[in-house]
């Protein structure tokens, strides 16, 4: 039977994964189950350091704001650090494993050295740097809303790729989850929201890549 992949993207933010899963002739869906929406917040004039947990809160960010004059930029992974410069944004940190926050959390805790961190972020965040750092230390700012979208799906994939716990809770909306599905979750935090709705993981992505996906899609489909 022909392999089918759901993940929780727009076809628009994948690079990987339609030209892999059309030379696999496996049928590719890809579905946000989210939109945003902005939040305009005050934005401190005393900020050392900014993280950002993706390029979605660095643009809401600088929908409003510059990033001040010699303040350094940290981010959740390889991946964000890559999208980041590529929008000419200079990255000094990021994390070894973006599917694994509270790593990064403390990896960031030692990079920081006690400087004070300002985190642009969405009302849904799962506030992952926020729960290490002391909260002395940290300022959050509220630049985007995470609004969940109730789409029915009308085809059965046999796997799906949850890429944040938001969009899960939007796919259940309209959707089951089938028991014979192969269930991916980008890191652990997704991967938490998912046992928390009855299912378990059968991969859990440590980079949360598209290469992470393929390579895992090549050994499980014996490619």
């Amino acid at each position: 039977m022909k392999a089918s992949l759901l993940i929780t993207k727009s076809t628009a933010e994948l690079n990987l994964l339609p030209s892999f899963c059309q030379k696999n002739d496996i049928e590719l869906i890809g579905q946000s189950f989210i939109d945003f929406e902005q939040i305009k917040s005050p934005i401190p004039n005393d900020i050392q350091v900014l993280f950002f947990g993706s390029k979605r809160a660095a643009h809401f960010f600088l929908a409003q704001s510059e990033i001040p004059t010699n303040c350094q930029i940290a981010c959740i992974g390889e991946t964000t650090k890559i999208q980041l410069e590529l929008m000419g944004i200079q990255v000094d940190f990021w994390g070894s494993e973006a599917g694994n926050p509270d790593l990064v959390a403390e990896e960031l805790k030692i990079w920081l050295a006690g400087r004070k961190l300002h985190i642009p972020l969405s009302d849904v965040s799962n506030r992952s740097m926020a729960k290490v750092l002391p909260k002395e230390q940290v300022v959050e700012i509220q630049v985007y809303k995470t609004v969940q979208q109730a789409i029915k799906i009308t085809s059965n994939p046999s796997i799906l790729a949850f890429t944040s716990p938001s969009n899960l809770a939007g796919y259940l909306l309209k959707n089951t989850i089938p028991k014979s599905a192969h269930l991916i979750v980008w890191g652990k935090t997704t991967e938490q929201a998912l046992n928390n709705s009855g299912y378990k993981a059968a991969y859990v992505m440590t980079y949360s890549t598209e290469k992470e996906v393929v390579e895992h899609l090549q050994a499980i489909l014996n490619m």
